[in-house]
């Protein structure tokens, strides 16, 4: 007979089907019997959505909702509340695990031949148990003397009491770079390290290491070492684990952050492929789009986002980006709050209702909102991305200065474009050229991001060529552009907002918004 300890108190009997707790018996629905068998059998790897549900509902077609009730009625049973769990943990977008310690125990029956022996009495029983323990005791002393003696070596070292493992390290890592702060993102990146090392080939350890690089180029003011370390780690998480849609969502992060945006959609397209039931690609993927102008496609994309997974703040946030970019104030207002509710310290969800602040011209809010983020985050550029904004649109040109030159200083998606502002507000021409190549380069090298194109007219704009400007605006536009860019920015002159061609090209984006606007009201009101 085989029985399975799981943890220190919860013992299965696999041969009767039985489980129980503290030596009492627990009454587990069929269901929930498949279920916490084929977790403990897995521990302490991760169970997809689908192998649960195929485990458990073998000959029925089930939603996630129906796993997530079940997985509930199985935590109930067993006295494991999710916030604190002691034998399951829900691994956001990728299935579940049980962490508790896993030993199999078989049990032999050996048949003796039976004989008529006298019944000892309780103290003779308990004697001869004291003595025979007692004398292996002297007798494990003296050979353990004698041997050092004959022998006198080294101790062996003994491993520590709850050692961690590569899925150890891994899992605490995720915990922390979810926290979304700088100092919890360098922690997540120590510990999935050490999960490397622990073991070179688990290639989930990759993929989170490169997420966290990643996460401290975007927000954190790394510079560009951490992207180039995000994509090494991607494609070794992908040559390792191929099938796995992990490493496929870690390279889609980097190609959208480095301004691929084609190449970020087909490598989401994988993960999406191999993990169907993850809705961390499918946000990301939505992000690619709304950043790109597909509004309704990112739209859609947040909404099924949203229906996988209705706890997660992510699709929330960039929910709100669209209704934002749609004009549509109201609507991004409560998406951008409702990311905030679910994840108060997101500071990303902060920031990016600061910038949608600004859009409407609260200046106010949008200022203290960034400042409370650079208190907590002396690094994170695209506070101070927006900081200069605000500033500049207040007037402030010493302060925006300040801020365009501490966005230039830090590492990150911002650099580049921190440092054409800083060269038109002082009007360095020296610097407008240099500044000048490595726009076009970057553009030339297949980066899409449209405030980069839309760089390329404030550099000619600050060359006096206001056709070349409104050309590269118009390209802006049509790569996606924000209506804030072009419809709001005090960096532009007076004289160039009031040509033709301008307004033109101001009524083409807005035009282009009210279709995607009224296509939006439409699925909108299906929902």
């Amino acid at each position: 007979m085989t029985t399975i300890l799981v943890g220190n108190d919860l013992m299965i009997d696999v041969a009767k089907r039985r489980v129980f707790k503290h030596d009492v018996e627990l009454s587990l629905p069929e269901r929930s019997y498949r279920l916490l068998l084929t977790l403990v059998e897995s521990a302490p790897n991760i169970v997809s959505h689908d192998d649960l549900i195929k485990a458990v509902w073998p000959d029925r077609v089930i939603s996630d909702e129906n796993l997530k009730q079940r997985i509930s009625r199985l935590r109930r049973a067993l006295d494991d509340p999710s916030d604190k769990p002691n034998y399951i943990v829900a691994e956001r977008g990728l299935g579940y695990r049980c962490i508790a310690t896993v030993k199999s125990q078989v049990e032999t029956e050996v048949k003796v031949e039976a004989k008529p022996v006298a019944m000892p009495t309780r103290w003779q029983a308990h004697k001869t148990k004291i003595i025979g323990a007692l004398g292996i005791i002297v007798l494990g002393i003296i050979v353990f003397i004698a041997t050092m003696m004959m022998n006198p070596v080294e101790p062996i070292p003994v491993a520590k009491v709850g050692e961690f493992t590569a899925v150890d390290y891994s899992n605490q890592a995720q915990q922390y770079y979810y926290r979304f702060k700088p100092s919890d993102n360098f922690t997540a990146i120590d510990l999935y390290q050490k999960a490397i090392e622990t073991d070179p080939n688990y290639s989930f350890a990759y993929a989170g290491l490169a997420n966290a690089h990643a996460q401290a180029y975007y927000q954190y003011g790394q510079g560009e070492d951490a992207l180039q370390q995000a994509i090494k780690y991607s494609n070794r998480a992908i040559e390792i684990a191929p099938n796995q849609a992990w490493g496929y969502k870690s390279l889609g992060l980097t190609y959208h952050l480095s301004g691929h945006f084609n190449a970020a959609i087909a490598a989401y397209d994988k993960a999406i492929e191999r993990a169907p039931w993850w809705s961390s690609p499918v946000n990301n993927s939505a992000f690619v789009h709304q950043e790109a102008g597909r509004l309704v496609k990112a739209y859609q994309q947040v909404l099924t986002a949203i229906k996988m997974d209705t706890k997660d703040p992510i699709p929330y946030l960039f929910q709100g980006l669209v209704y934002r970019d749609l004009g549509m104030a109201a609507h991004a207002l409560k998406a951008f709050n409702r990311a905030i509710e679910l994840k108060p310290d997101y500071l990303l969800a902060q920031n990016y209702l600061a910038e949608y602040y600004l859009s409407v011209g609260d200046y106010r809010q949008a200022l203290l909102m960034v400042e409370k983020t650079i208190a907590r985050a002396t690094q994170n550029q695209f506070a101070h991305w927006l900081n200069a904004h605000i500033q500049l649109q207040m007037g402030n040109k010493v302060k925006a200065i300040e801020h365009f030159t501490q966005t230039a200083t830090l590492g990150g998606r911002h650099l580049l474009i921190a440092q054409i502002y800083l060269a038109v507000l002082r009007q360095d021409n020296p610097q407008l050229l240099q500044l000048a190549e490595q726009t076009n380069s970057a553009i030339a090298q297949g980066n899409q991001w449209p405030e980069l194109i839309y760089a390329q007219g404030l550099l000619a704009l600050a060359n006096q060529d206001n056709d070349r400007a409104i050309l590269s605006f118009g390209q802006a536009v049509d790569a996606g552009l924000r209506p804030f860019y072009l419809q709001g920015n005090a960096i532009l002159s007076s004289e160039l907002t009031t040509l033709p061609a301008f307004k033109a090209l101001v009524l083409k984006q807005t035009q282009k918004l009210a279709k995607a606007r009224g296509q939006v009201m439409i699925l909108e009101q299906k929902q």
